[in-house]
């Protein structure tokens, strides 16, 4: 328990002063490595932690050797010369000299708050000078947090020196130490752009077991669901750090910023961070996207209730203007939204599956990966993937809203209404309504149907279509015109099924028509928001068990990098490691998509891909950042 005694406040300074006037840390045991002047230094940092906790009435938990072996203890008291460790036999009395150094590290980590800086260098510092390195790699990605960003270089620098030292490619001594990073090795968290958001912004941090009562810190996180409904204070340029976990119920996102200035929600770097909705609690929809200036970041977004697909929520229902939902992963949920009043806002980078639900007694599957509408500005749905979910994929419809201004750009789409239990292959785009659709741009995207069936839909009941653009498409299936546009362009597209009904081919010849080529294609998208990743789309028409890519071009030599299998994402990654430059392989062969919860089987072999195509997300990071050797 805590005490307010003035008799212990002078002594705990008496003590901690002790520490920086003695020299005490430079009193090394005869056993013990030589120290160097920046590692006695953090021995120095992190004793004085512990001092605090102990003088705080805190329990501070350590080892100790006795006979050889560790044995548990509790640290009962301290001072500049020692301290007391209490096992279950006896009192050990134990000078710091003695006390081992990787020890005193993890006694104090446990006690080192993720806003103290000075402390998490001292853990990397420590770690690194004993090749603890995925410890040091640990305790520097709690250091990257913060805002101090000349202590985490300096961290990264000791990362850097640690990792070679292990390759026997380090100098010694301080100037291993001292000798800076490669820049090449270096992945920003945020691309330039991004980064002009938050620039001066603060960072806050939410967890499961977070409460309203926390301040936001990581040792000290809040709950997701206050921070979303705009009770902790949040603005613009504010960064909210999402950890690791599941989050239960249904969230409405209820914070803005300005322009240029957007609120980010963003997963941590490396954490799993799902939005399960199978409880029901909260807001309507799995996740609402209803205010402007807002970026939603890396989240997973499903319903694990796998007793019936065909009543669950929706899943995003995106409706906030100048808002972003960028490299969210997106599955199991019913219809999504991407609404009118979203105007000019962004979907980027996301997996978007099985979402939707199979309607009982009628035989079909219902709800869209993307049912959109707009009116104002133009949408932008850029870089996702969009497949097998349970009716069309990019679903542009409507009966008598507005459909006008839709940038669809480079998104990967195929497998529509795979999960539904019904036959028959549905629309992977569809732009087209029972009123006029105008302000269509179709550039860039990636669309495959098993055995070149039906893939791209423009029109649906009204013949008063406006305009209508097709740039630099490539699509393994058939293109429908179905109804009449006043305006078609189209050019440098590459339609290896039917292109047909209210279209003459004959006036676009800048086009591909014609069947498909028989060597591999691969095509390499860099994610324009979070350097390092990429989406990559294979057309494996010379059917080989390993695909080589170059990803030299989003990797950074010395990065270190995993790929996964965008159809299987969970199931952990099939390539992973250093990159050296240079090509990876990826297997073509050997992972079947994942089934609906609640559905499995209903995507049967004939609706997979087989090695005929497959879809790969690579994602790198900073060499000790996280991920492990």
């Amino acid at each position: 328990m805590r005490t307010n005694d003035s008799t212990c406040v002078v002594n705990r300074a008496v003590i901690i002063a002790a520490f920086v006037t003695t020299g005490l840390w430079c009193t090394a045991a005869l056993a013990a490595p030589a120290r160097d002047d920046a590692t006695a230094q953090a021995l120095t940092t992190l004793r004085s932690r512990i001092v605090m906790a102990v003088l705080d009435g805190r329990k501070v938990s350590t080892h100790v050797r006795l006979g050889g072996s560790p044995v548990r203890g509790t640290i009962v008291r301290c001072d500049a010369e020692q301290i007391v460790v209490k096992t279950s036999a006896i009192e050990l009395p134990l000078a710091w000299s003695a006390y081992d150094e990787v020890e005193t590290a993890n006694t104090a980590r446990g006690l080192v708050g993720d806003d103290d800086g000075e402390a998490l260098l001292a853990l990397v510092t420590v770690y690194a000078a004993h090749g603890r390195n995925e410890s040091a790699r640990e305790a520097f990605g709690r250091l990257a947090a913060t805002d101090e960003k000349d202590l985490v270089e300096a961290g990264r620098e000791l990362l850097d020196a640690a990792r070679d030292a292990k390759n026997g490619t380090a100098a010694s001594g301080k100037e291993a130490a001292a000798r800076p990073s490669s820049p090449s090795a270096k992945v920003p968290l945020w691309s330039p752009e991004a980064a002009q958001w938050i620039a001066g912004g603060r960072n806050f941090f939410v967890s499961p077991k977070g409460t309203p009562s926390g301040n936001g810190s990581r040792s000290s996180p809040w709950d997701l669901r206050s921070v979303l409904e705009g009770d902790r204070g949040v603005r613009g340029g504010d960064v909210v750090w999402v950890m690791d976990g599941t989050y239960t119920g249904c969230f409405s996102v209820d914070v803005s910023g300005s322009e240029g200035r957007p609120v980010v929600i963003r997963a941590f770097p490396g954490a799993r961070a799902v939005l399960d909705s199978a409880d029901r609690t909260g807001a309507q929809h799995a996740l609402e996207i209803g205010k402007s200036w807002c970026v939603v970041w890396g989240l997973e977004v499903m319903n694990s209730d796998p007793t019936s697909t065909d009543k669950r929520p929706g899943g995003y229902w995106f409706t906030g203007a100048n808002s972003r939902m960028i490299n969210c992963h997106v599955h199991d949920v019913g219809c999504c939204g991407y609404w009118k009043g979203a105007v000019d806002s962004e979907i980027y980078g996301c997996l978007l599956y099985n979402i939707g639900g199979q309607r009982k007694g009628r035989g079909q599957g219902n709800g869209h990966n993307m049912y959109t509408q707009n009116d104002k500005g133009t949408k932008l749905i850029r870089d996702n993937f969009v497949f097998n979910g349970f009716r069309n994929g990019i679903d542009g419809y409507t009966t008598r809203g507005p459909l006008k201004g839709f940038d669809c750009i480079g998104n990967t789409c195929f497998g529509s209404a795979a999960s539904a239990n019904e036959g028959g292959h549905k629309m992977d785009i569809l732009f087209g309504g029972l009123t006029p659709a105008s302000r269509i741009l179709l550039k860039e995207n990636l669309c495959w149907s098993n055995g070149l069936g039906r893939c791209v839909q423009l029109g649906y009941g009204s013949n008063d279509n406006e305009d209508v653009t097709l740039i630099d498409n490539y699509v393994a299936g058939r293109v429908d015109f179905t109804k009449r546009w006043k305006k078609i362009e189209m050019k440098g597209n590459k339609f290896f099924g039917t292109v047909r009904g209210n279209v003459n081919t004959d006036e676009h010849p800048d086009n591909y028509y014609g069947p498909p080529p028989k060597t591999t294609e691969a095509f390499v998208r860099p994610n324009v928001y979070e350097p390092g990743r990429a989406n990559i789309t294979v057309f494996n028409w010379s059917k080989a068990a390993l695909v080589a890519v170059d990803i030299s071009e989003v990797v950074p030599v010395g990065a270190e990098f995993e790929v996964r299998n965008g159809q299987n994402y969970n199931k952990g990654p099939v390539v992973k490691g250093t990159y050296e430059g240079g090509a990876v392989r990826l297997p073509m062969n050997g992972m079947d998509p994942v089934q609906p919860i609640g559905a499995e089987g209903y995507i049967t072999k004939g609706e997979m891909t087989g090695s005929g195509f497959n879809i790969f997300v690579i994602q790198s990071w900073t060499p000790g950042t996280r991920g492990s050797e």
